[in-house]
């Protein structure tokens, strides 16, 4: 094995460790924050519209390619590398946003059957504080990012329609969603800075 691949490895265990500890952080969070009080959002959409449960295509729509983006990256150790780098970040900010932003439930809102979060991470199986900013679309529009062409593309579609589903779920405001892409582009420019000074090399999706 070369030793950049070496390198890439390590890197990517180091940040997987990372992130696990990341997420326990962010599990005992999300506990300590549904005991505080929230702030009442008003959204400007969810007034015009009913929810419907979309769970059924919202919990494929996002591991599925998630799924898909391991598998078919394997052998591209810094192609992982990078998305766990970004990822980390991205669970960082996420937990930064619902400390300092800790919005209610939208009134009306369709509980999401996510059956990872719910059975894996959510305290208590269920989650209503878990808002500012949406992570499922985070995590797409990551994946997009990172991904060559033409498959970023299509990620970027699955981003595009997988906000408007937690939207009319209205398991999320349209701030959370609205606000996941912009901050999910500097988290991306971040870990580009970051995967330079860890690696000494430029990332390129290709």
């Amino acid at each position: 094995m070369p030793p950049g691949n070496k390198r890439h490895t390590f890197l990517f265990f180091i940040f997987l460790i990372l992130l696990v500890l990341l997420l326990a952080a962010f599990n005992r969070l999300l506990q300590w924050t549904a005991l505080q009080p929230c702030i009442t959002h008003h959204d400007l959409l969810h007034p015009y519209f009913k929810a419907r449960d979309f769970s059924a295509f919202i919990f494929p729509l996002t591991y599925i390619p998630v799924v898909i983006f391991i598998l078919f990256n394997l052998k591209r150790t810094e192609r992982l590398n990078f998305f766990m780098m970004g990822y980390c970040l991205l669970v960082l900010t996420r937990m930064a946003g619902i400390y300092f932003l800790p919005l209610c439930e939208p009134e009306g809102a369709i509980a999401l059957h996510d059956y990872l979060l719910n059975n894996l991470f959510y305290p208590g199986g269920y989650c209503a504080v878990d808002l500012f900013y949406s992570g499922h679309t985070a995590t797409l529009f990551l994946l997009a990012l990172v991904t060559p062409k033409p498959w970023k593309y299509s990620l970027l579609a699955l981003t595009a329609v997988l906000g408007l589903l937690v939207i009319w779920q209205k398991v999320h405001y349209t701030i959370d969603v609205m606000a996941a892409i912009p901050i999910t582009f500097i988290c991306y420019l971040l870990a580009k800075k970051l995967y330079y000074f860890t690696s000494k090399e430029k990332y390129t999706a290709r």
